[in-house]
């Protein structure tokens, strides 16, 4: 009994640390509403106190590279609402959409426990390249730290992440900045439910083994007991 107990416990704390979480934007608050129809600058939206962002802002940039007018079906646009963040270009159109997170005062966020970066997708039609930057200890206005650009692909649907040891920081003790910036080529439309970072999540292969080898154990040691 007490080794299917001990085994039991270790099961439990597998599952048990699975979804630690730090959330940094879940997109229940807010909306930048942009809607950029070829002007030459980057249109910005700056929002404040709101709840389930890192930090309390967002700092939203929308930026046509090529192809926006101002007819409406040739646009570039970014809007936020029941828990979705929704990018899309039209047919023509490529743009760059950057979350800001810490631009204006740093985050001071200890992620040393946490080992993956990740969105959470609704959806995503065209894959999308992703650059993620992090400023660290004070620094949040020059040069980032570290960055790293991943590729979402298309028809994803769930969580992407790629591991935090990817931006080669040493101490993630003091997360001042995180930018997203997302690459979309004409006739992306994507919906994001969440930005965050994440300790590490067993694998159900790996739950699995622990199981079998539970099992296995006892049965060695009913079997020792006749």
């Amino acid at each position: 009994m007490k080794t299917l107990a001990l085994l039991c416990a270790v099961l439990v704390l597998a599952t048990g640390s699975a979804w630690a979480t730090t959330i940094i934007d879940d997109f229940s608050d807010g909306n930048p509403d942009l809607q950029n129809d070829g002007t030459p600058d980057p249109i910005t939206s700056t929002e404040g106190s709101l709840s389930g962002v890192l930090g309390g802002e967002r700092v939203t940039v929308l930026d046509v590279i090529s192809g926006a007018s101002e007819d409406p079906l040739r646009q570039a646009s970014c809007v936020v609402g029941g828990g979705l963040l929704s990018y899309s270009n039209d047919s023509g159109v490529t743009s760059e959409l950057t979350l800001d997170y810490g631009k204006n005062t740093p985050l001071n966020e200890d992620l040393t426990s946490d080992i993956d970066f990740y969105i959470n997708v609704d959806s995503i039609d065209l894959s999308t390249d992703m650059t993620v930057r992090l400023w660290t200890e004070g620094n949040n206005g020059g040069a980032a730290d570290g960055e790293e650009t991943v590729t979402v692909p298309s028809g994803t649907s769930g969580v992407f992440s790629f591991p935090l040891s990817n931006f080669g920081i040493a101490d993630l003790s003091d997360v001042d900045r995180v930018q997203v910036e997302f690459a979309g080529d004409e006739r992306v439309d994507m919906d994001i439910k969440a930005i965050g970072t994440t300790d590490v999540i067993p694998e159900p292969a790996t739950l699995s083994l622990l199981a079998l080898g539970a099992l296995a154990l006892l049965r060695r040691r009913r079997r020792g007991i006749r």
